[in-house]
């Protein structure tokens, strides 16, 4: 293990089956070029041209795919929508797709906690770093900046491997809001039950991610079409999981959708909407607490769009 990088492929188990790993460090971060940015359309077009160089070398068969979990997923959506002639698949366990909806206002309502670990314990350069919690604070509504670190799901064609979980706090709603939408009419979604790190290095689920390799870039007839497109879990708090049950799509057919309210004065989820008093109560408490969130409350206030912006702070390296 002393090869692998976190949340990457692990080099013993894959070279060995003929495939070669490449894990570059991103721009600005280490002793790359240039200022860091978290997780925008950046990100893709450094990708892309860092994947065209390998086609180059003299050991690469001219198809390159991508794999990982969490940060290393997320760049492969915004990778893909760049669509490098030579990336031939990706494999994206659990990752972010939208850093405003994900990330710093879940909901419309601002959550830091991960943001702020990122910012202040990783992107360490010589250079310059995006302050995204300067930014969120500073454009708390959508605009350009939040746009650009959305990828373009329509670019997004190459087969995909997509796992995702009920229980990410951070991935789990993006993951599912990318395979829904990108542009791949080969696409495969697999819903786990546990963590994305065992998830991603369990034997069973390795061996699983290699058939899908070797038919898009040995191409192999291995039968991998025949997989499920979906492969979803069934979750018992009393130690009764199903999985890997196979369906066409997800929600799976039978499945009925149950629309639930937040109560803001009994703090609970119901099926029927509070009355306009609970609703007033909340509100209040919102602005009292997060002055910054009227605008966002007020549909009367138009669209809020801001003018595009941008951050960045002083790197401290370690």
């Amino acid at each position: 293990m002393v090869w692998k990088s976190s949340r990457g492929p692990d080099p013993a188990y894959w070279c060995a089956q003929g495939y070669a790993i490449c894990n570059p460090d991103i721009r600005g971060v280490v002793d790359s070029e240039g200022d860091s940015v978290l997780w925008d359309r950046q990100d893709g077009r450094d990708c892309h041209d860092l994947i065209e160089w390998l086609t180059e070398q003299e050991w690469c068969t001219g198809k390159v795919a991508m794999s990982g979990t969490s940060y290393l997923a997320v760049s492969q959506w915004f990778t893909a929508a760049e669509q490098p002639p030579h990336l031939t698949a990706i494999s994206t366990w659990e990752g972010v797709s939208d850093v405003y909806r994900d990330l710093v206002m879940r909901g419309g309502m601002p959550d830091m906690g991960f943001a702020r670990q990122l910012q202040d314990g990783s992107f360490f350069g010589k250079n310059q770093k995006e302050d995204i919690l300067s930014e969120a604070e500073r454009y708390p509504l959508m605009n350009d900046l939040w746009e650009n670190k959305i990828p373009d799901f329509d670019k997004i064609t190459v087969p995909a491997y997509v796992v995702a979980s009920y229980s990410n706090t951070l991935h789990t709603a993006g993951t599912f809001r990318a395979w829904r939408r990108i542009a791949s009419d080969k696409k495969w979604l697999r819903i786990h039950n546990s963590q994305e790190w065992p998830d991603y290095y369990d034997e069973q689920n390795r061996e699983d991610l290699r058939r899908f390799f070797d038919r898009y870039l040995k191409d192999e007839n291995n039968g991998w079409e025949q997989t499920p497109r979906v492969r979803y879990s069934l979750l018992d708090l009393e130690g009764g999981d199903m999985v890997n049950i196979a369906a066409d799509h997800f929600p799976p057919s039978g499945v009925a959708l149950t629309k639930l309210y937040l109560d803001g004065r009994a703090r609970t989820l119901t099926t029927e909407a509070a009355s306009d008093e609970g609703r007033s109560v909340l509100r209040r408490k919102i602005q009292s607490k997060r002055g910054v969130l009227r605008q966002a409350i007020r549909p009367e206030d138009g669209d809020g769009r801001l003018p595009k912006g941008s951050a960045l702070g002083r790197s401290t390296r370690r």
